[in-house]
This record gives C-alpha cells, sequence and structure tokens, in this order.
C-alpha cells in the first residue's frame, strides 16, 4: 500500500491562489471602510464647529453693548467686532477653512478659538439696525461635484455647509440694568 503523507503541488498552488484571492479582496474592503470612516469623522467634525460656533457667536452677541461689522473681510481685519461689558471685546476672522474668534480685555488678547470646517467656506455678516439683530451666513464655496461635465448633487457625507445664525444685540438677561427695560 503506498500512503501519501504530503500534498502535490498542484493543491498547494490551488489554495494559495483561492487565499490571496481573499486577502485581496479583504484589503478592498477594509480600505474602503477606513475612507467611509474618515469622510464620517470629517463631516461630524464639521458639525460640532457649526454647533460650537452658533452657540458662542449667540452668547457674544446677546452680551454685546456695540457691534461693529466690517464691509469686507479682508486678511488681518475683523469680520465683525464686538464690545461687551466691563472692558471685553471680541473679534470674529475668517481664514479660507476656518471663523477664529479672539477675546480681549482693556486691548490685551486673553483667548483665541477657531472652528474649522473641513472645506473651504465663506462668513457673512449682516446687521438689521432696526431690530438690533445680527445674522452670520456660512457657506461652502463648493456646493455641487462636476465630473465629465455633468454636474450632480453631492451625497449625504459631503452635504454642503450652510448655516445661519440670528442674535439679537443685548438679549443677554444677565447684562441688563434696572434702568434698560428692553
Amino acid at each position: 500500500m503506498n500512503h501519501r503523507r504530503g500534498i502535490s503541488l498542484i493543491e498547494l498552488i490551488v489554495v494559495i491562489s483561492g487565499v490571496s484571492v481573499v486577502l485581496g479582496v479583504s484589503v478592498g474592503l477594509l480600505h474602503r471602510v477606513m475612507r467611509t470612516q474618515s469622510n464620517t469623522r470629517h463631516f461630524f467634525d464639521s458639525e460640532r464647529a457649526a454647533m460650537r460656533l452658533s452657540g458662542q457667536f449667540r452668547k457674544d452677541i446677546h452680551a454685546a453693548s456695540e457691534v461693529f461689522v466690517s464691509d469686507n473681510s479682508t486678511e488681518g481685519k475683523p469680520l465683525i467686532h464686538l464690545t461687551l461689558h466691563d472692558g471685553w471685546a471680541v473679534d470674529y476672522f475668517t481664514s479660507t477653512t476656518a471663523v477664529v474668534r479672539t477675546s480681549s480685555k482693556e486691548g490685551i488678547p486673553s483667548a483665541r478659538e477657531e472652528f474649522v470646517f473641513d472645506r473651504e467656506v465663506d462668513a457673512v455678516v449682516h446687521q438689521d439696525l432696526e431690530a438690533h439683530a445680527v445674522v452670520l451666513s456660512i457657506s461652502d464655496l463648493v456646493s455641487s461635484v462636476t465630473l465629465q461635465g455633468i454636474s450632480k448633487p453631492l451625497d449625504e457625507r459631503n452635504k454642503p455647509i450652510a448655516l445661519s445664525v440670528y442674535a439679537i444685540k443685548g438679549r443677554d438677561l444677565r447684562m441688563r440694568t434696572a434702568e434698560s427695560p428692553r
């Protein structure tokens, strides 16, 4: 009786080919999962920055005693300058992918906070003098993807950034005095 104790070369090649196909498919799926996770993280980071910015902007406008909105936001010039009570001042600047908030007391800088988005944004501030309201509008510069000359809307992960924050100056009840009935 002739018993074989090993495997043939053909059997070994078939097994190695099968394992390499499984590994190739697994690497492709792993790459897709990692890319989706990265896109999702960027999306939620932008959402979180927008929520933080809207909350902080409202607090600052509500606590402001004076508001100065610039005509255009150039490099080094604030988009909006707020004067708060007790000598505090807050400035909002824009950069390519972020809105920067700086606060200072009597001209001495004390804090800086960046609200970073995952793509280029455009920030505009409008002031309604009659209603004492200030509106901050932020939108991204790209709202659709052009692929081979055909424009198609972005998918769920790449929704365009569109944020509008409406706040009324001096609305903070903690800053009111007894003689200001507003």
